[in-house]
């Protein structure tokens, strides 16, 4: 949160975001003051759901990744993205996977990481 907003960014939002209120009101708070709506209004109490095909796109974005030989700074961020999809869809074995592989100080633990997350898509694809 706070490098992002050392680089300019407004503010972030939190994920999972579940409630399309929250992501409204962090909207219109960003807005300048000029352009905020004033006074009471209506939210939506609607939640938002993950999607099944940007889910694959992502687990596939994710496979794809491990197959190459990659740097911490990488692996890095292929364990926060995979946190991330864990966190929004609230699966335990893509949290699981995440915290291996930010953990993972050999090829061998990328591997099997990668191979977890095959079986995932694989079993993805085919519901």
């Amino acid at each position: 949160l706070h490098d992002a907003c050392l680089a300019g960014a407004d503010g972030v939002l939190p994920k999972p975001l579940r409630a399309l209120a929250d992501f409204q009101q962090a909207v219109l708070a960003a807005l300048p003051a000029d352009l905020r709506v004033q006074g009471p209004r209506a939210l939506p109490d609607d939640t938002v759901d993950p999607d099944r095909l940007t889910l694959l796109e992502d687990l596939e974005h994710v496979v794809d990744a491990l197959e190459d030989d990659l740097p911490p700074r990488r692996l890095d961020y292929l364990a926060r993205f995979l946190a991330g999809l864990a966190a929004s869809t609230g699966d335990a074995g893509l949290a699981a996977a995440a915290a291996r592989l930010s953990a993972a100080p050999h090829r061998r633990d990328v591997a099997a990481v990668a191979g977890v997350m095959q079986n995932r898509l694989a079993r993805c694809r085919a519901v």
